[in-house]
């Protein structure tokens, strides 16, 4: 009677689990389909790059891309001036060799759309400068770094975005995906400088390590 009674409950329990089972939605089974897709994205962009990987128009490509680029040559200039590290020196010249150039075949391509193209920095990144100004030695080498990195996440995902929007002009489109292999080149040289320098020489790689030497006005800002 005793293994009758245990056979029975075994059989309720396992026809309650397939029950169960075939009560689960689809998209918790098969994350491949569409509708469960979005519980799966990447996790490692911010709130501005997912906001450029969104459809840009022409004007808000123009604004974006020419503030972001003065702003890597003026940090950089910093950099040529501040850096004693050779490689942080040699990335930074080559930052603004190529950003200065990009600027400048923006500012055609823009003043044949009739768009305005920014003669100076919005105040945001104007910010951003200043911060950086006030940093020396390994600080300023460090965040130099972690914010190369990050500009060039977000300029990728702008120009990747802008060279395939139906609502960005024609010649625009060409001038982002034109420039596009040479911002994917200047994040290769980022990730090639990581590998050799690590996190900074006598750095645990922790920013807080180098925030909390910062003055209060100094220190990382969201952005």
């Amino acid at each position: 009677m005793r293994v009758k009674i245990l056979t029975a409950v075994a059989a309720v329990l396992q026809a309650t689990a397939f029950a169960a089972v075939a009560q689960e939605p689809d998209t918790m089974r098969d994350p491949t389909r569409p509708e469960s897709r979005g519980q799966h994205e990447p996790q490692h962009l911010g709130g501005r790059q997912k906001m450029m990987m969104e459809t840009v128009d022409t004007e808000t490509f123009v604004e974006k891309a020419a503030n972001g680029s003065m702003a890597e040559v003026e940090i950089s200039q910093l950099a040529l001036q501040k850096s004693q590290d050779e490689g942080i020196r040699e990335f930074a010249q080559r930052m603004v060799d190529d950003h200065t150039a990009a600027n400048e075949e923006l500012k055609v391509v823009a003043t044949e759309e009739n768009i305005e193209v920014p003669s100076g920095l919005d105040h945001e990144h104007q910010g951003i400068v200043e911060r950086m100004r006030k940093l020396e030695g390994e600080a300023f080498d460090h965040e130099y770094r972690k914010r190369m990195k990050e500009d060039h996440a977000e300029a990728i995902a702008l120009f990747e975005s802008a060279s395939q929007s139906p609502q960005v002009s024609e010649e625009v489109r060409q001038f982002a995906s034109s420039t596009l292999p040479t911002l994917q080149e200047h994040g290769e040289m980022l990730e090639e400088m990581e590998m050799t320098t690590g996190s900074g020489a006598g750095s645990t790689g922790d920013p807080q390590e180098y925030q909390e030497e910062l003055p209060p006005d100094a220190q990382q800002q969201p952005y």
